[in-house]
């Protein structure tokens, strides 16, 4: 339930991701889960899958002597994605409901079970060209249950998939996807009513990320990236073009998610440092008006009515 009056709220990056996309539908799913999924096989299995893969991979590649992975490691890299991949996947009957055990029980979903290895295996391809000069340090950097995470009037409480630092300290937070559509660019924004008028991105989780690795890691933070191990092969988010270049990040389009840019002056920034500061500010309002109980249908965005089991609603959006 909501706690008592005065006190702040718990919420995580993706549940204010979702009041921000619509606060009924926030309100369905997180409050009266109407849609509590079952144990399955579809995407939050294979994601859940995919981040447990790739964080044990890359614990193991660097136990191995190796920061990164490079084109001359890429061998190597491949041989040991496809071992850890046939680990995990060994476990997945053991795990409980909540972890999201990956279980394939038909030809069909054993057919997907290794399109996903060569998927994953694949995209070891584009992290040898990724963000050159950074290594990965944090993998599934926890926040807000050890102690708290002050954030925009709430406690944050989550985990970062992935932080990458440089020599000089300078940090880029990723957010691992299975695909990524138009809204994950910084140039997908709006006003959102639900946060008192103001403009916010569309995706919003990797720049509360980013505060979090500037305040509980003391880091520079000069990218907030979604990087996807699909066949679509996209990247997209938000960047500090004084420091990374479009070459550092191979497939990312500058003028939608470069900053100083056409994206961070349509949201009344000129640096990556006060879009993360005016990011918290903004999501500040949502959560004053979350608190309040103010959670009338209120869809932006791409593809707000996706997933949401509210099928009567007046302002369903059919995509």
């Amino acid at each position: 339930g909501l706690p008592s009056a005065g006190a702040p709220l718990a919420l995580s990056p993706s549940a204010l991701e979702s009041y921000l996309e619509c606060p009924y539908k926030w309100f369905a799913l997180r409050r009266l889960r109407l849609s509590e999924p079952d144990a399955g096989f579809g995407p939050l299995e294979m994601g859940s899958f995919s981040h447990g893969v790739l964080k044990s991979f890359y614990e193991h590649f660097q136990a191995a002597g190796h920061a990164k992975v490079q084109p001359a490691t890429l061998g190597e890299a491949r041989a040991l994605l496809r071992e850890t991949f046939e680990r995990h996947l060994a476990f997945q009957p053991e795990l409980k409901h909540s972890c999201n055990p990956l279980i394939p029980r038909t030809s069909f979903e054993r057919a997907e079970t290794n399109d996903l290895e060569k998927k994953l295996v694949a995209f070891l391809d584009r992290e040898a060209a990724l963000l050159p000069g950074f290594a990965p340090r944090y993998f599934e950097f926890d926040f807000g249950s050890a102690a708290d995470f002050p954030y925009a009037g709430c406690l944050l409480r989550g985990s970062v998939d992935r932080i990458d630092v440089n020599e000089r300290g300078q940090a880029v937070v990723i957010d691992y996807k299975g695909s990524l559509g138009n809204d994950y660019a910084l140039d997908s924004s709006s006003p959102a009513a639900q946060a008192g008028g103001a403009v916010l991105p569309h995706k919003v989780q990797t720049l509360m990320y980013a505060q979090v690795a500037r305040r509980a890691l003391g880091l520079e933070v000069v990218g907030a990236l979604y990087v996807s191990y699909g066949r679509d092969r996209r990247v997209a988010g938000a960047f500090d073009r004084a420091v990374v270049g479009e070459q550092d990040v191979p497939g990312i389009d500058v003028e939608r998610c470069g900053v100083p840019g056409p994206a961070a002056e349509a949201l009344g920034v000129s640096s990556f440092g006060e879009l993360v500061d005016a990011v918290e500010e903004r999501i500040a309002g949502a959560v004053r008006l979350l608190a309040d109980g103010c959670i009338g249908p209120d869809p932006r965005g791409g593809d707000p009515c996706g997933y949401c089991p509210v099928l009567t609603c007046e302002r369903r959006r059919i995509s």
